[in-house]
């Protein structure tokens, strides 16, 4: 009886043979003799398309079930050649998926990403590349041409999204190159995009009505949602994340800055209680997370006043309950207790990557995939400028450099030094935190 032909893309029977004396004898022959060769070879058809007749393919080793397991590897690679152009019909959504999750997992090749990076990207891909309404999203890559990419790159423009836009493109780009290395599509289409030039976003009123260009923040109404849903979350609260997030929403504080306040850092006692950003704990190789002793400037260096009777009654609500745990047998750990206003889940130093996941995976929660904890940094900014606070004093009190501050805040550069006066003198309108 004739053997059925092979399709396309489809191998036959693995077929072993061993190696005696000189000749290649069958698998049965040596199992009924018991034979014992000095290799093994193992070897399939397989059919490419490429010709008539399928073609052989052999792997030899000393051992039988290594030669049969290399033969398999053989088979995967010739399997990944022939799915090429199927690579070219994944869709964008796909293929962004694949790049974050190789990006994640540190797989992707050239220089491993920061998990800083890492965080951005994969902020920007959930919140923005693969937001709803994208135009991009569901079509197959070999079909995306340059003027998708510059529709899609306008549609975000449009919606207030422009300073997201160069994230956008660059994730696009390494999706693109690398089913333009597999052999899917020829050319990457983000290479050939034109230059484009971007109107600022239309801004989002706030406080006092006035207007500004300040991108995506928080509306009041978003604030008290984000604060309800976090503090409903009861794994946001164990952790401490809901308090954390609190603190960023009436301080406006980088997440490094609160997550490595001490509690000497505090005057909670005071007339006007107050903070200060003496410093940051950062990782080390070889030695873990340890304190540095300086902020991410000089100009990041400040003591600044409790703004709401909330923030001052949560983190005397934690003073109390810190003093109420326990003493840890272990000196060290008891010190890093006394020293931390947040700790790790089990009670040791914070660290802020995995602070960072924790703070994702709440704002995920609470129905805010694209907010991260910076924003409420940048809400308090935009606040304070619709309520014509002076450009040196919200630089000092969000630890801006006076560069950054004067640019922030241009339409106001005229106040003086002496406005700021003494930093626990600072007052803010009571609107500025939601």
């Amino acid at each position: 009886m004739a053997r059925r032909a092979l399709a396309r893309g489809e191998f036959g029977e693995v077929k072993l043979a061993g190696h005696i004396e000189g000749r290649w004898i069958k698998e049965d022959t040596i199992r009924a003799e018991k034979l014992k060769p000095s290799k093994w070879r193992a070897t399939v058809l397989y059919q490419d398309g490429m010709a008539k007749r399928p073609r052989p393919l052999a792997v030899e080793d000393t051992s039988k079930e290594r030669a049969k397991a290399r033969l398999e590897e053989r088979k995967d690679q010739e399997r990944a050649k022939s799915s090429v152009p199927e690579l070219g019909k994944r869709t964008v959504e796909e293929g962004v998926k694949e790049y974050l999750a190789k990006l994640e997992a540190g797989t992707l090749s050239g220089k491993k990403k920061s998990p800083s990076t890492v965080r951005t990207y994969r902020q920007v891909i959930n919140a923005y590349v693969l937001r709803d309404g994208s135009l991009i999203k569901r079509m197959a890559l070999a079909n995306v041409t340059p003027l998708d990419l510059m529709r899609e790159a306008q549609a975000m423009a449009d919606a207030g999204m422009v300073s997201h836009v160069h994230h956008c493109k660059a994730i696009w780009s390494a999706v693109f190159r690398e089913a333009v290395m597999a052999g899917a599509i020829t050319v990457n289409p983000v290479r050939l995009m034109e230059p484009m030039e971007f109107d600022k976003p239309e801004a989002r009123a706030h406080g006092n009505g006035a207007k500004h260009d300040t991108g995506r923040v928080l509306t009041p109404e978003e604030s008290d949602k984000i604060r309800a849903k976090i503090y409903a979350d009861h794994d946001a609260v164990r952790k401490g994340v809901a308090d954390l997030l609190l603190l960023g929403m009436y301080q406006g504080l980088r997440i490094a800055e609160a997550a490595s306040i001490r509690w000497e850092d505090l005057d909670l006692e005071a007339e006007v209680p107050t903070l200060t950003v003496a410093g940051t704990l950062q990782p080390v190789k070889g030695q873990g997370v340890v304190w540095h002793g300086a902020p991410k400037s000089d100009a990041s260096r400040r003591t600044i006043p409790l703004m709401g009777q909330d923030v001052i009654d949560m983190l005397k609500r934690r003073r109390d309950e810190r003093a109420l745990m326990p003493k840890h047998h272990d000196v060290d750990v008891q010190k890093i207790r006394d020293t931390h206003v947040f700790l790790s889940p089990k009670g040791r130093t914070p660290n802020v990557d995995n602070i960072n996941k924790d703070v994702r995976k709440a704002l995920d929660g609470a129905g805010f995939p694209w907010a991260t904890f910076h924003t409420f940094r940048h809400t308090l900014s935009v606040r304070m400028k619709a309520a014509s606070v002076p450009p040196i004093v919200a630089g000092r009190f969000l630890g801006h450099t006076e560069a950054v501050s004067l640019k922030s805040y241009s339409d106001n550069t005229s106040a003086p030094m002496a406005v700021l006066g003494v930093a626990g003198q600072l007052a803010l309108p009571s609107s500025v935190p939601a």
